[in-house]
């Protein structure tokens, strides 16, 4: 380019000579009536494209998988999606928001017209999945506790009763621990049903030995449920306890993943999907009207752009190695399309107007 014309470019090129000068002007004027025209035409053009245009296209199919790799997907899930939750989460967390404020009273009739219906999910696929004797084997000994302490309390026959009472505590525990391994399964049971199970073995020791049991059954039941917590925690803080619920973890991992995708599937539907649809809808619309979720949209709209603004398309495809394929595949679908473009009509008046002289 000359001197002369890159001033005449300078100034707006309303001094231009040239064919093309006078094009590029009319094109780059700040309200070109043109360029908006254009622009129209290339829109309109793109939407009135058949879809087989783009998705007939066998590559296209061959080139996501290869774009969409592993190290991709961490890339953006590393820069983006995590920060962008964490983010998201601290926004709503200063709304002072209830769940229900997210739902407007239609999405709510049609929750509630659900919950009454009963028509969710089974779950009959993950039903095992927790092993019952693993569980036992762990509860067992927290339940062991408890009855050692409530039998150590039960007066018994040649004895003052209390710590002390009958006649080997070690054979106490012996017995409580029986007792234990009895009822493992049945931890559900209270402490008067235990006081039954006493007295029918302590048959006919009389009235007042009878009823001290009962007293001190009551006694032991308001305790009882802290005092297996407490038991608990202890056992699921030892070696064992942590490699029992790591057993216990693994194996309901693994009987998930073993079950038929197609039942789980099946299970999910019996949720209608139009249900979900009366559901989920409104509720979009609503929190969109709202203050909030744009709030936190335009925020994270921001901190993007703060943050990647300056990154270009290019640059993305260039980070998955997929630049040379993608326009590669982008020019060639786009290329039928410009033809029709071109040979159209609309295109020859507009292309008549921008070389008209003025």
């Amino acid at each position: 380019m000359t001197r002369e014309a890159a001033c005449r470019r300078q100034r707006g090129m309303t001094d231009a000579n040239t064919p093309r000068e006078r094009a590029v002007a009319r094109l780059s004027a700040k309200d070109s009536p043109l360029r908006q025209e254009l622009s129209g035409l290339l829109f309109d053009h793109v939407l009135d494209r058949p879809l087989s245009d783009v998705l007939a296209e066998d590559d296209l199919v061959a080139l996501i998988p290869e774009l969409v790799d592993e190290r991709l997907l961490r890339t953006l899930a590393e820069n983006l999606v995590v920060p962008a939750s964490a983010r998201i989460r601290a926004s709503l967390a200063e709304a002072d928001m209830q769940l229900g404020d997210t739902l407007p009273p239609a999405s709510l009739e049609v929750l509630q017209a659900l919950m009454r219906d009963g028509r969710g999910p089974r779950f009959r696929w993950a039903m095992g999945a927790v092993d019952a004797g693993l569980v036992r084997q762990l509860v067992s000994p927290a339940l062991q506790k408890v009855l050692i302490q409530f039998t150590s309390k039960v007066p018994m026959p040649g004895g003052p009763g209390g710590a002390e009472a009958g006649a080997d505590g070690a054979s106490r525990s012996r017995r409580a621990g029986g007792i234990a391994g009895r009822l493992g399964r049945q931890m559900q049971k209270s402490a008067e049903q235990i006081a039954g199970v006493g007295r029918s073995v302590m048959g006919g020791l009389g009235a007042e030995l009878e009823k001290r049991f009962q007293e001190i059954a009551r006694d032991f039941s308001d305790t009882a449920v802290s005092e297996l917590r407490r038991s608990v925690l202890e056992t699921l803080r030892s070696e064992e306890g942590k490699k029992l619920l790591e057993q216990i973890a693994e194996g309901a991992v693994a009987h998930i993943l073993a079950a038929d995708l197609g039942e789980v599937l099946e299970d999910f539907s019996r949720v209608p999907a139009e249900r979900i649809v009366d559901l989920l809808v409104p509720a979009v619309a609503h929190n969109l009207a709202g203050e909030v979720l744009p709030g936190v949209l335009r925020s994270e709209v921001a901190c993007v752009l703060e943050e990647h603004g300056g990154r270009s398309v290019r640059s993305l495809l260039e980070q998955a190695d997929g630049l040379a394929r993608v326009r590669a595949l982008v020019l060639r679908a786009a290329d039928p399309g410009m033809l029709a473009l071109v040979r159209s009509e609309d295109f020859a008046a507009w292309f008549d107007r921008l070389v008209a002289e003025q």
